[in-house]
C-alpha cells in the first residue's frame, strides 16, 4: 500500500515524493484549512509529532488539533465514534465546506 501511494502522488503531483518527504518545511506554507487528529494512546506516531505540525501550519490561523484521549493509532473515531463527527462537522461547516443548514 506505502509503495502505490508514493507512486500515485508521485505521478498526480509531479513534485512530492514520499521517501523525500520533509512533513515540517511542506506544511508551513499551506494555506488550507487542515484538521489533525491524534490519539493520545498512540504508541507508533508520537501525538508530539501532530503538535509539532499543527504549530508549524496555526499561524495561518485555519488549523485544528483534536487530541483524543485513549485513542491509539487511527483510532480516533473507533474510540470515539461521537466526537469525532462532532469536530469534524464543525470544522467543515467553518471553513464552508457544508452548510450550516445541515
Amino acid at each position: 500500500v506505502f509503495y502505490l501511494t508514493k507512486v500515485l502522488v508521485s505521478l498526480f503531483s509531479g513534485v512530492f515524493t514520499v521517501d523525500k518527504s520533509e512533513p515540517i518545511q511542506a506544511i508551513r506554507g499551506l494555506r488550507a484549512p487542515v484538521l489533525f487528529f491524534h490519539g493520545l494512546a498512540d504508541d507508533f506516531t508520537p501525538p508530539a509529532m501532530s503538535q509539532t505540525l499543527f504549530d508549524a501550519v496555526q499561524q495561518h490561523g485555519n488549523a485544528e488539533l483534536a487530541l483524543m484521549p485513549d485513542a491509539r493509532h487511527s483510532a480516533s473515531i473507533a474510540v470515539h465514534p461521537q466526537k469525532y463527527k462532532d469536530i469534524v462537522t464543525s470544522f467543515l461547516k467553518k471553513y464552508c465546506f457544508i452548510s450550516n443548514q445541515q
